[in-house]
């Protein structure tokens, strides 16, 4: 059964993708790729041959989910900044203790600053977004955010930094801005979940970042095959 959930879901994205309503992603893994974090939901599949000496990790996004940072951890004895602006997420973080993780209660951004963070309209979910949509309709609160230099700055010195990030449509700006573009010869591996599916947003934005990660000197290593959401990006030299 779950096999056959997981070939209906790839034929519903080739369809998007074949319509034009969605990115044909080329993923070219190279050694071996191994998930860190839950497969189900907060995981990203690495190209763990490249993993070595003193790991750095950036987790924006975490919401209620700290598996992937903790996976990390456990098998590298990582050290963590994770960033989410959510109030939910926060008290998450703070309850499971672990003191690897250096919680930040900002969003990231292409700049350090506050902005409107807009909060979901259904209570029982924790992600909102600094872009205004039809779904965030719970309110809205003013948030601090870090850059990505800034969020690098608490790490200390490592020789593999991983970024994951997990963004809700902040994403697309954050990869565009000059800060980013300043930090992406120190990062060795790239984790992002897409939000191009968003009215807001669409293919287009997809493909114009994909193509900007291209021309940074990253490839993709791996895509999620059901959703074509969620990607792994790392550099070419890495790989």
């Amino acid at each position: 059964m779950k096999n056959m959930l997981s070939l209906a879901r790839s034929a519903r994205v080739l369809a998007r993708i074949m319509t034009g309503r969605d990115v044909w992603v080329s993923a070219k893994p190279q050694g071996k790729l191994a998930w860190c974090g839950n497969p189900s939901y907060g995981g990203w599949k690495l190209p763990v041959d490249g993993i070595g000496g003193r790991v750095g990790v950036i987790d924006a996004g975490v919401g209620e989910d700290l598996s992937f940072s903790e996976d990390l951890i456990s098998r590298y004895g990582a050290s963590v900044v994770a960033l989410d602006p959510t109030p939910k997420a926060a008290h998450y973080v703070h309850s499971r203790g672990n003191p690897a993780i250096d919680f930040v209660n900002h969003g990231l951004a292409p700049e350090d600053g506050k902005a409107i963070f807009y909060l979901p309209s259904n209570r029982n979910h924790v992600s909102g977004s600094l872009n205004a949509e039809n779904h965030l309709k719970g309110g809205e609160l003013e948030v601090e955010l870090s850059s990505l230099s800034t969020a690098i700055s608490r790490l200390p010195e490592c020789d593999t930094l991983i970024v994951k990030m997990d963004i809700e449509g902040a994403e697309f700006d954050l990869l565009g801005s000059a800060d980013f573009q300043s930090c992406a010869m120190e990062i060795d591996i790239l984790c992002i979940e897409f939000h191009h599916r968003w009215p807001n947003f669409g293919a287009a934005r997809l493909r114009q970042a994909v193509e900007a990660l291209e021309a940074l000197g990253f490839s993709c290593v791996w895509r999620n095959t059901g959703t074509n959401e969620e990607f792994t990006f790392a550099r070419a030299a890495m790989v």
